[in-house]
């Protein structure tokens, strides 16, 4: 005997729910390595904004945590805070925290990521109060070729309370190509590149030709 069409029905149905529900355990199980971690700032000298990336599996959610645990202490990271992440286009996974409450004229060490994949742990500096002066690294036309790589060696070294890098950034909109679209691994390679300057000095984008003219 032939069951009730709607039988058949349900049962396809609960096929289908536990293949999702399958298919977002074994997602959910893998966070990605955090990389690219950077700093920007608020204009609060006691706030701080934390970003970096992770490389997902898919281009529709992200599987990894957005967390920041921080402290005066690199062994006693006793504060924590969860912020958001983005997916644009690409797999590619965006994650930003703020941290907020920051004494000035303190180093605070860091690390990021979450449940599965820490980062190392880096470190910042928050200004003082009512600053005196303040040290500003600037850059600009700043992409992963040799001579890119030794400009960002040679800003390693120094302590800027900022840096500003004013327009073409690392040139992912697909100069050279001819086609002019965008490449995140450029984008990618860029980041981790700068990594070790952005990662303790508050690294602010202006967008220059190269980002107006790309397309996402």
């Amino acid at each position: 005997m032939r069951p009730p069409s709607y039988v058949l029905k349900n049962a396809y149905g609960l096929t289908l729910l536990a293949g999702f529900v399958i298919l977002m355990w074994a997602t959910g199980a893998d966070a990605a390595m955090p990389e690219q971690v950077h700093l920007a700032t608020t204009g609060e000298s006691s706030e701080m904004v934390v970003q970096w990336g992770t490389e997902e599996d898919t281009t529709v959610f992200c599987d990894s945590d957005n967390i920041v645990e921080y402290g005066t202490d690199p062994d006693n990271l006793n504060f924590s805070e969860s912020g958001d992440d983005d997916m644009y286009l690409w797999t590619t996974c965006t994650h930003t925290t703020l941290l907020s409450g920051l004494d000035s004229n303190t180093t605070y060490y860091y690390r990021v990521g979450g449940e599965g994949e820490w980062s190392d742990i880096f470190s910042f500096k928050t200004l003082e109060g009512n600053p005196v002066s303040v040290l500003i690294g600037a850059i600009a036309d700043h992409g992963t070729s040799s001579n890119a790589q030794e400009t960002t060696s040679n800003m390693v070294p120094i302590d800027f309370d900022l840096v500003i890098h004013a327009g073409d950034i690392s040139y992912a909109n697909g100069a050279g190509s001819g086609n002019g679209v965008g490449d995140q691994s450029v984008w990618d390679e860029y980041q981790n590149q700068i990594e070790e300057i952005a990662s303790k000095s508050p690294h602010m984008y202006a967008p220059g030709n190269h980002e107006e003219d790309a397309e996402p």
